[in-house]
């Protein structure tokens, strides 16, 4: 389960809605998920509460902490905050074109097997910036600002 549940994260946090439920092997709606889900990214609230809703729709045990950043200041507190063992964010809006440096950070999961469709569900060239050494880091969605991470496993 835990791979449908990071691409649920990444779908409804950057905006996938339809189809982005956690499922188990068999397809069902994964049940039993709780607790709390902290989101980092410099959208403004209004902007990200339609995918909040959407996530807690499908997930009501679920809290979703959504914190907006200025832009200047998004990188650094990610570094600081992952890079010093803070556990959050769990997911996180990423400067495409840093991915590669947050990889060499190690401030990014591979997300590959979670988006063996990444092709199908992304524009190919997002998939391209988004991917490090043959592994996706990122799933980018519309609108094309939006790119997000997932920064835990669990």
């Amino acid at each position: 389960m835990r791979r449908h549940t990071r691409r649920a994260l990444a779908l409804t946090a950057c905006g996938g809605g339809a189809g982005s439920e956690a499922v188990d092997e068999d397809g069902e709606v994964a049940e039993g998920l709780s607790g709390e889900l902290n989101f980092v990214a410099t959208f403004p609230e209004e902007a990200v509460t339609p995918a909040i809703e959407a996530w807690n729709e499908v997930n009501p045990d679920v809290t979703v902490n959504y914190e907006e950043l200025p832009l200047n200041d998004l990188n650094e507190v990610i570094r600081t905050r992952i890079g010093s063992g803070d556990a959050t964010p769990d997911v996180y809006a990423a400067d495409q074109p840093r991915i590669a440096a947050l990889v060499e950070d190690e401030l990014l999961l591979d997300i590959s097997e979670d988006f063996d469709d990444a092709e199908e569900l992304f524009d190919p060239s997002t998939v391209e910036v988004s991917t490090v050494e043959d592994n996706l880091y990122a799933a980018r969605s519309i609108p094309p600002w939006s790119s997000c991470t997932t920064t835990r496993s669990s």
